[in-house]
């Protein structure tokens, strides 16, 4: 979970969009509150170091974006694609290397997680004259579920236990349990605790359901078997 400001947007947009496990960045130009640090094209007879923080900005921005979708205990797990507009002027071709100084940033913050897919595009303009925009696809880390001893004493339905990720919030919303009334750790008593609990999550693109938590039979004291 990133405590960082998330970038400004200048328009109608959010700066970072997430489905399950999927971060979808908005495109980021080089600012910082708000403020280009840099504009104009970029130029064939100016050294590229000319233009390195200006793209890391503009990659340390997604990042942030991304970073502030993450729930506590979340990490990013991998990039999985950015692209790297470049807003230059006829005759520069060094779109990739320019390209480069956004990689190195991602592996200096992610390790081997920030090296992904790329595509560095060279364009007519960017908004405010920017020189250059970097979107990105990033992955979460997957939500991780553990089952827990069950009590084994209890009355009536007993209690389902479960350890999980709080990042497998569209578990909860779809079994209509809050998740706020749920710890990081811990149990669902009462009258009305479901005798079994799936909790489905998404690795890749296959569906994949947790262990079910079954409550001890009751009075008996001994824990209930499990197939």
């Amino acid at each position: 979970m990133s405590t960082n400001q998330n970038p400004i947007p200048q328009g109608k947009y959010v700066p970072a969009t997430r489905g399950g496990c999927m971060i979808f960045t908005a495109g980021m130009t080089p600012r910082s509150n708000g403020v280009l640090i840099f504009s104009g094209k970029v130029k064939a007879e100016e050294p590229l170091e000319t233009y390195r923080d200006a793209v890391r900005q503009a990659a340390a921005n997604c990042l942030t974006a991304a970073r502030n979708t993450l729930a506590e205990g979340e990490q990013i797990q991998k990039l999985l694609y950015m692209t790297v507009y470049i807003n230059g002027e006829a005759g520069f071709s060094s779109h990739a290397k320019l390209a480069d100084f956004a990689s190195e940033y991602l592996v200096e913050e992610l390790g081997e997680a920030g090296i992904g897919s790329r595509a560095a595009i060279g364009i007519a303009s960017l908004p405010g004259e920017a020189p250059v925009e970097v979107q990105m696809v990033l992955m979460a880390s997957e939500p991780q579920y553990h089952e827990t001893a069950p009590p084994t004493t209890g009355s009536g339905r007993g209690r389902c236990c479960i350890s999980v990720g709080m990042g497998s919030l569209s578990a909860f919303r779809a079994l209509q349990i809050n998740p706020r009334a749920v710890p990081r750790r811990g149990c669902l008593a009462g009258p009305d605790a479901p005798q079994s609990l799936h909790l489905p999550f998404v690795r890749s693109t296959r569906l994949r359901r947790a262990p079910v938590c079954t409550p001890a039979p009751h009075g008996t004291g001994e824990s209930p078997d499990r197939s």
